[in-house]
């Protein structure tokens, strides 16, 4: 699908123009290879670019199961979105619920 923009020159010298576009609010679905085509009247140009678009990884728990009196078991699945996993931490909270005594 082709796509036009304007674009902000810079005169980098008396030969050539710099010029440059940015993208915010990228999404995972924004990867992949991208054509730019520069044209005047003095030619053409292609350049092939590739978008990788990083994010921290998620991780959702799929299951958990109690093993024994002291003991789990997870499960879980990790979307790395192109950033490598490079630590896991585990944080326990324990909450007790007390019931008062039934008046008799």
């Amino acid at each position: 699908m082709p796509v036009a923009w304007p674009l902000q020159q810079q005169r980098h010298s008396s030969y050539y123009f710099v010029s440059f576009y940015s993208c915010c609010s990228l999404h995972h679905e924004d990867n992949g290879t991208f054509l730019c085509q520069g044209e005047n009247e003095h030619g053409s140009d292609i350049a092939i670019l590739e978008n990788l678009v990083l994010d921290k990884p998620g991780v959702r728990i799929d299951h958990v199961r109690a093993v024994g009196k002291d003991a789990l078991y997870l499960n879980w699945t990790v979307t790395e979105w192109n950033s490598p996993v490079t630590d896991y931490f585990l944080s326990v909270s324990l909450h007790f619920r007390f019931s008062s005594p039934s008046p008799s």
